[in-house]
Formats: structure tokens, sequence, C-alpha cells
């Protein structure tokens, strides 16, 4: 009929709009205690990484540090042997060498070339429990003597003089203990003129 509007012209019926009520509300961003949006930028998040990287550093070297005092103070504790009274001190004047026995130890003084400048010989005290060793040199002859056990070895320096005949000083070695003596002469200028030699060792 004329006028009429068939089912397929008919205009949809309008939509009706939205109330605000009808729309999801949109989430809002965190606030912090001072009421300002908390800010993060690429820069600060980048690094906050690095901070906590150093301060593991800080602990590692800190924890070496540590390892390396505590090794350090095992190793000076554990380092040469405790000195004893008789250590160091005159065979002579302490009355050591009242006791005194001649160990059979015994070497000869060379040069470079074999010459035999002098004598050293290993001696024990059985009532003090140490040992020496005494040299036998020209009149003119300076050196040094000294005694040596596993832990220990003492050094006495002497001077031209007393005929020739030097000793040096003790070291405590109770019996079970093995020591040996060395010396050194020197008559002049010149290597010819310079000699050393060392015992073998005697056991207490």
């Amino acid at each position: 009929m004329p006028g009429q509007i068939s089912g397929k012209g008919r205009l949809p019926p309008p939509r009706r709009a939205l109330h605000s009520r009808d729309r999801s509300p949109s989430p809002r961003r965190p606030r912090c205690a001072s009421g300002r949006r908390r800010l993060f930028s690429r820069r600060n998040l980048r690094h906050q990484p690095l901070r906590r990287s150093m301060s593991d550093m800080r602990i590692q070297v800190a924890a070496v540090a540590v390892s390396a005092a505590a090794i350090s103070t095992l190793t000076l504790t554990a380092g040469p042997a405790s000195a004893h009274a008789y250590d160091g001190k005159d065979p002579y004047k302490s009355g050591c060498a009242a006791s005194k026995v001649d160990t059979g130890k015994k070497a000869s003084l060379k040069n470079e070339i074999g010459d035999s400048l002098g004598t050293v010989r290993l001696y024990y005290s059985r009532r003090c429990g140490t040992n020496w060793g005494e040299a036998k040199v020209s009149k003119h002859g300076t050196g040094q003597i000294t005694v040596f056990t596993k832990s220990k070895n003492i050094s006495f320096t002497y001077r031209a003089g007393n005929g020739g005949r030097h000793w040096g000083d003790m070291v405590y070695a109770p019996s079970g203990v093995c020591a040996k003596a060395s010396a050194t002469v020197s008559n002049g200028i010149g290597r010819v003129n310079k000699g050393s030699g060392t015992t073998a060792k005697a056991c207490g």
C-alpha cells in the first residue's frame, strides 16, 4: 500500500544512549602517600640493579679481605719456633761449656781452589742440652759462626784476635734434636783469602 514501508525498508529503532552509570569505571592509578602519582622512569629502573650489584661486590671484597687476614694470622702463629732461654747465649759465660762434648763433627774452611783456611767443630753441652760451633783460624781472620737445628739458626760474628780461636752462641737442641755448625773466614782481600765450611749433623 502506498505510504507504508516494507519490512526491508523499516528503520531500526534508535539506540539508547549509555548513561554514565552504565559505563565501567576506568581503573585509577595508585597514588603514593603524598598524593602524587608514583613515577617509574627507565633511568631509575636501569640503575637499581647496578646498585645491588655494587653492594654485592662490596660484600664479596670484604669477605676476601677477612679471609686474607685470617690466613695471614694463621701463618704468623705457625711461624718460627719459640726461643729457649739458652738460645743465643755464650756457652762459656753461661757455664754450659763445663760439660761440653766434642761431637766429632768437623769441617775445613776452604777457599774456592780448595785450600783450607781453618776448621769448625760442633760441640754439645750435656747439662744444658745445647749445641754451638767453634772455629780455629789465623789470628787475623774475621768471619761468622752459625749453629743450625731444623727450626732455628743462630749466628755470631767474630773479629780478629784471641789467637784465632772463636766460638759461636748456643742453640737449644735437647735429646733427639739434630744440629750442625758452619763458619766463614776472611783473611784479607780476594776470594782466595775467603773460606767456608759446614759440619755434618749430630743428633743428641
